[in-house]
């Protein structure tokens, strides 16, 4: 995970260069979500590098209640006719961007 307080221009550079990973949730939301919609994760991937944009984060540096000293940055975006939730986070150990929630916004997550 990060400790390191990313600007939103630095985290949508850095899902454009490094590998993606959904996290598999136990709710199993994300992929429910995706299969609602008819897209695998490979698709999901690809919107986020090429469609997330500084305007569609809602939130950045946010304290992560589950890990300490880790950073959450929080998307809301259209999305297969959906407006949808994306939180992600980034591992730096591993270079890797973490998406832990993809699913359609459930309002009021603000």
């Amino acid at each position: 995970m990060s400790s390191i307080p990313y600007s939103i221009k630095e985290i949508i550079a850095f899902c454009k260069t490094n590998e993606i990973y959904i996290v598999p949730r136990r709710d199993h939301k994300n992929i429910d979500f995706l299969r609602s919609v008819g897209i695998d994760e490979e698709d999901a991937i690809e919107f986020i590098r090429k469609s997330l944009k500084e305007e569609h984060c809602i939130k950045e540096c946010v304290n992560d209640r589950d890990f300490p000293n880790n950073y959450l940055y929080i998307f809301k975006i259209l999305f297969m006719n959906c407006m949808c939730y994306i939180k992600l986070s980034i591992s730096d150990y591993h270079n890797v961007v973490k998406v832990i929630s993809f699913h359609k916004d459930e309002g009021g997550l603000l």
